[in-house]
């Protein structure tokens, strides 16, 4: 069996065949390049989210310390050892460590 020849409008049309699946490959490999950008990003959107939720509640719980040592004074020397190991000067310090 003898194959004819490919006539030039079929080579043509051969031609814009592979051209146009060339091109809808490159498409898709671009659109799936971005979506895995957009799906990596939402990742750490949502770790950012996360990380300022913590960072909010600590931020809330230092101006209420804040305002509480605000408004007693007194409180303010212990927690100053106790908290920051802050000491007096000529004071020594003594940190008693607890056994388990």
């Amino acid at each position: 069996m003898r194959e004819r020849p490919l006539k030039k409008r079929d080579k043509s049309q051969v031609f814009l065949v592979f051209v146009i699946v060339l091109i809808s490959l490159v498409i898709v490999g671009v659109t799936l390049a971005d979506l895995a950008r957009i799906l990596k990003t939402r990742g750490e959107i949502r770790k950012v989210k996360i990380n300022i939720g913590k960072l909010e509640r600590e931020a809330e719980e230092l101006r209420r310390e804040v305002e509480w040592l605000s408004t007693h004074p007194g409180d303010l020397e212990p927690f100053a050892k106790d908290e920051l190991e802050v000491q007096r000067p000529g004071e020594r310090v003594v940190v008693v460590v607890k056994k388990k």
